[in-house]
């Protein structure tokens, strides 16, 4: 088990950038003093230096899932994505939102690519709260009714079939845009690469948006791969993909 406690904020955050809440929710600055060691700065401010270790090693944990997602109902696999990757959405868009505008304020003078990555998150920012509010109050609600159906009166249960190609088809053209956004930044950052003279907010946000792109690419897997079929599946309507 790694000792937290001889390891720097600044460190501890590079490993795993999840660690950013835990300091935050203490007011330990891991930017412009992240070069103290975890034990020296709870010293210094009297805190619990175990409570704080026991919460690091609680976010360290891995939440890979063994799940056989095809397997699963559209209700079980709707709960599933919402759960898992629209609550990580909404707890990493706000806080990638502070640390963007905060680097991109003190240091586009120096890397004025800054300006334009805050820019394309503020659009997918945007897009992706327009989008989970859909599939969680229209959507993912309307079919799991659908999927509670006695059989013989699936096709009662909505108005035309229009009810889920339309908006999967919108949903689905959102994932691309995003997809697109991404590459934009990717190329921004050098594929998240950044330069050693980089502070550690700065790398700080091109790891967490490396980690916001692959949490975004199996979410997306999920519903256009599985869900989505398995939604149009149940008024018999094939998925074009």
């Amino acid at each position: 088990m790694e000792d937290f406690s001889n390891l720097t904020l600044a460190e501890i955050v590079n490993k795993n950038f999840l660690a950013a809440t835990v300091f935050e929710k203490y007011n330990l600055d891991f930017c412009c003093r992240g070069n103290r060691q975890l034990k020296e700065v709870c010293m210094t401010n009297n805190l619990p230096l175990e409570t704080i270790i026991e919460e690091l090693k609680i976010i360290g944990q891995s939440n890979n899932s063994d799940l056989a997602y095809e397997q699963l109902s559209f209700t079980q696999l709707a709960d599933y994505i919402v759960l898992t990757h629209h609550e990580y959405i909404k707890n990493a868009m706000p806080v990638l939102y502070r640390y963007l505008l905060k680097v991109a304020t003190k240091h586009a003078a120096i890397f004025p690519e800054l300006k334009k990555i805050f820019q394309i998150f503020v659009a997918i920012k945007k897009e992706m709260e327009i989008h989970l509010h859909q599939e969680e109050t229209v959507l993912f609600p309307g079919i799991k009714k659908l999927e509670a159906s006695p059989p013989g009166e699936k096709n009662n249960a909505v108005a035309d079939d229009s009810f889920l190609e339309t908006p999967i088809h919108l949903l689905e053209e959102e994932h691309n845009h995003a997809e697109n956004f991404f590459e934009e930044i990717k190329e921004l950052t050098n594929n998240y690469s950044p330069l050693s003279t980089a502070c550690t907010m700065h790398k700080l946000c091109f790891s967490m948006l490396q980690s916001f792109e692959k949490d975004l690419e199996q979410h997306t897997h999920l519903e256009n791969n599985i869900l989505f079929p398995k939604a149009l599946k149940l008024l018999g309507l094939s998925h074009s993909g």
